[in-house]
């Protein structure tokens, strides 16, 4: 990857000249870090014209752009993804939704409530609501008779909004065939257990009826880059009771 942007990105293999860096002579990890300079999204993206960041500057090529959550015009990230990039976006997620909730035998309808016009790449139907919780608890009764179980999509905080919400409408989530996917932000595990107290949940079972995961990427690389699983839960929380496993962990 290094190398590629090197030789076909136009900003890229312009900063590695300026710095005489060849490419080509990087060859491990310990040259990469002793060689390669740190730049920052101010370096990146306020500062060159979008053609330049692409390789090629094939501006044409891209059909999907995602933008981080930067404070400022000078200090957000812009991902640019050509048709194929977008596809295996779609598969990704895909992929990952029915190994957690089995989406390919249940009919499945995405709730997206995700801030700044996120949308979730996936070929399931799918309504982008934004943070709307009155749409989205609104879209869940008028939805229930026509699919077995919803995903609900969010930003890590918002989610509990949109969670003591439904609460406060009369809704005992407990009896609801909805599963929770938020990202954007780092959680403790007490937020999660905070979260799981309101939908009346035990997420120590070892097939809970409900899960609250949460799923990381980046504008730049992708949308779904890592993501938790029921497995990987079930290991922050033993963490988070247990001194010995946290201890363990950090040895």
């Amino acid at each position: 990857q290094f190398r590629g942007a090197g030789v076909r990105v136009p900003f890229y293999r312009r900063l590695l000249a300026e710095r005489r860096i060849r490419p080509g002579r990087v060859r491990d990890i310990e040259a990469f870090q002793a060689t390669v300079p740190i730049i920052s999204k101010r370096d990146v993206f306020a500062a060159q014209p979008l053609a330049s960041l692409l390789a090629g500057r094939a501006v044409a090529d891209v059909v999907t752009m995602i933008s981080s959550s930067g404070l400022t015009a000078s200090s957000f990230s812009l991902g640019m993804i050509d048709r194929a990039g977008t596809h295996a976006m779609v598969e990704s997620v895909d992929r990952y939704l029915d190994a957690l909730f089995q989406t390919t035998d249940k009919q499945t309808f995405v709730i997206n409530t995700c801030a700044m016009g996120v949308s979730i790449p996936t070929s399931l139907p799918t309504m982008n609501l934004s943070v709307r919780s009155d749409k989205a608890l609104a879209l869940l009764h008028a939805l229930r008779p026509y699919y077995q179980q919803f995903v609900v999509t969010s930003d890590v905080y918002f989610l509990k909004k949109l969670i003591e919400d439904g609460r406060k409408a009369g809704m005992q989530w407990s009896r609801w065939p909805v599963q929770f996917v938020m990202g954007g932000e780092w959680f403790p595990e007490s937020y999660r257990q905070y979260l799981a107290g309101l939908l009346e949940v035990n997420l120590d079972r070892p097939r809970p009826r409900t899960h609250v995961l949460g799923s990381m990427g980046a504008a730049e690389l992708g949308f779904n880059l890592c993501f938790e699983s029921q497995e990987t839960v079930r290991l922050r929380r033993l963490a988070a009771s247990d001194e010995r496993v946290r201890q363990a962990a950090r040895d």
